[in-house]
């Protein structure tokens, strides 16, 4: 079962008549996502995960379920999906879709128990097969490239107070773990209980850093922990954040640059036994500590995205079986958009080429899953200029992201299989096959290395016709 502190329990049964009523408040922008398109699955959803399972363009789902089983559903590009596999898993276990072996099909793992993770690996046509491996672990937490090595790490919970790392090689994670304490010296063990867990970079050194939430449990004080990494898959001294409120914990949190200055905000849920609040606070470089800046719009499991096609950061706030988006005014200002039913949200891309769509499992309906199509990027194409019919068409989506960029090109009279990818001094970063037309770039140089934030622009090579050459912006 997820870490889910006591106070969070209280709170879910006593914050109901008290909570984010400006989640209900009414729009003072117009909506960004329409009516969901509806798939039903037959089973009670807890969990979503999205990836291009089968790499035709669009992305797909895995949904866990309370019967403890993993359902895999492939989308066709209207937003409907179709039931392809069911997996079994572990109830209330968290699962990842991750390229594992690098062999540039998503791979899946998940709890399958309360002390282990199965790793069940794409064969190469969508479908996933046992790998036969299993990974010690309590809790399955993140992953992501934390050793910027171009390799897929996990981040999974040992014990209460404590993480580890299994960083990826050439044939795919590693077999040992390195462990990372988020106690002091002469803690009892479990006196601090982390709720969440990432790595990211918190003052701006392009090196890895752990950040943890959650509170001494004995006290039910809250706390953040943090440790910057030190650039080798090391970390450095143990940091604590902890404001005077008792009967409390900090939950669920996301991070972002919100001012563009090199360093991350940390939005972060904070619940207690009759109250609850999501607050706002900066990483300051020049202390390592954070500062107070002040409360988010409204309450609930907080995400940063771009959802409108601009360069500032939005958030959507998920709490009491409602979904709100707010948009991003620039630092910690934002306003509200619109409320959908949910008690679960992600984000994807199953209907390309517009940007990317809430995919939503609603308590009033938690047998189906929703997809709410994008109305506010058409598609992250072009740059302005006319595109008649007789021109090469070259589509790429979303026009902003931290992991993928879909291309499609249409009107193609001429042959040639490839798509040019250009950095903003114009110099070639990679060169993308096309099939069918159509191609998935997973922000790689020619030379396998992750690509760093930017602008990049595409174009494919007429000698008869002005191409359109679309932009992309990368954020790491």
């Amino acid at each position: 079962m997820d870490r889910v502190p006591c106070a969070l329990f209280r709170f879910s049964f006593m914050i109901a008549g008290i909570i984010c009523l400006s989640g209900m408040e009414s729009s003072a922008t117009a909506a960004w996502f329409d009516d969901p398109v509806e798939t039903p699955t037959g089973q009670r959803l807890l969990r979503l995960g999205v990836a291009d399972i089968n790499r035709d363009g669009a992305d797909d789902v895995v949904a866990s379920s309370v019967s403890g089983t993993h359902i895999v559903l492939l989308g066709d590009l209207s937003g409907a999906m179709t039931e392809a596999q069911t997996l079994p898993g572990h109830l209330w276990g968290r699962f990842v879709l991750f390229e594992e072996n690098h062999d540039g099909w998503p791979d899946l793992l998940c709890q399958s128990s309360g002390t282990h993770l199965q790793l069940w690996r794409n064969d190469g046509t969508g479908t996933f097969l046992d790998s036969g491996r299993t990974i010690p672990a309590t809790y399955l937490s993140r992953s992501g490239d934390f050793d910027d090595d171009g390799r897929a790490d996990i981040l999974v919970g040992t014990a209460h107070d404590s993480v580890g790392i299994y960083y990826g090689t050439p044939d795919g994670l590693s077999e040992e773990i390195r462990p990372v304490s988020l106690a002091f010296v002469g803690e009892p063990a479990g006196y601090f209980r982390y709720y969440a867990a990432a790595i990211v970079d918190l003052d701006g050194d392009e090196k890895g850093d752990l950040l943890a939430t959650g509170g001494i449990s004995s006290e039910w004080l809250p706390e953040i922990r943090w440790r910057l990494g030190q650039g080798d898959g090391s970390f450095g001294e143990l940091r604590n954040f902890a404001p005077f409120s008792p009967l409390s914990d900090f939950a669920a949190f996301d991070t972002a640059d919100l001012d563009a200055d090199g360093d991350l905000e940390i939005v972060v849920m904070w619940v207690g036994f009759e109250w609850g609040d999501t607050r706002f606070y900066s990483y300051e470089p020049q202390t390592e500590d954070l500062q107070y800046l002040g409360l988010a719009p409204g309450m609930g499991v907080p995400h940063f995205a771009r959802m409108d096609g601009d360069q500032l950061w939005d958030l959507y706030m998920t709490s009491s079986g409602m979904t709100t988006v707010y948009q991003g005014l620039g630092g910690t200002d934002f306003t509200t958009v619109q409320s959908m039913p949910s008690y679960t949200t992600v984000r994807g891309s199953l209907m390309p080429p517009h940007g990317e769509e809430l995919i939503c499992v609603s308590s009033d309906s938690p047998h189906w899953i929703h997809v709410h199509p994008n109305l506010v990027i058409p598609a992250g194409i072009g740059d302005g200029q006319d595109r008649g019919r007789d021109r090469v068409q070259l589509v790429v989506w979303p026009s902003v992201t931290s992991d993928r960029i879909r291309l499609s090109l249409t009107g193609l009279g001429f042959a040639t299989p490839f798509v040019h990818v250009h950095d903003v001094a114009g110099q070639l970063v990679r060169t993308i096959p096309l099939r069918d037309g159509e191609a998935t770039w997973e922000l790689r140089s020619k030379y396998g290395e992750n690509i760093h934030s930017g602008v990049y622009w595409f174009s494919v090579p007429d000698p008869d016709r002005q191409t359109i050459r679309p932009k992309v912006l990368v954020v790491r």
